[in-house]
């Protein structure tokens, strides 16, 4: 692991065929171009999956069990709050 935390969500989704489906799943990316998705690791289909936001009924976030209203807002904020400044590195001599 890249010490990367695991950000995990229990989800109610619903695919573009059949029921709606409850899902625990690890995020990985979310983007918005043109719509707006997750890129997860869903633990009922024990792969990476492509989520859209429109197919998420509920949501949860499975650290804290808070209820999300909304996921993409929940997720900018949580990578405002996550992201690393670059770390100021003291130089060390070098042998010569």
């Amino acid at each position: 692991m890249n010490g990367t935390p695991i950000i995990s969500f229990k989800i109610r989704y619903i695919g573009l065929d059949g029921p709606p489906t409850e899902r625990i799943i690890d995020l990985m990316k979310f983007t918005n171009v043109g719509q707006y998705h997750i890129y997860a690791f869903c633990h009922l289909r024990n792969e990476l999956r492509t989520f859209n936001h429109a197919g998420i009924q509920q949501c949860t976030a499975l650290l804290t069990g808070e209820e999300i209203t909304d996921l993409y807002v929940y997720l900018r904020k949580l990578h405002q709050q996550l992201r690393c400044k670059p770390a100021k590195f003291k130089t060390f001599p070098t042998r010569k």
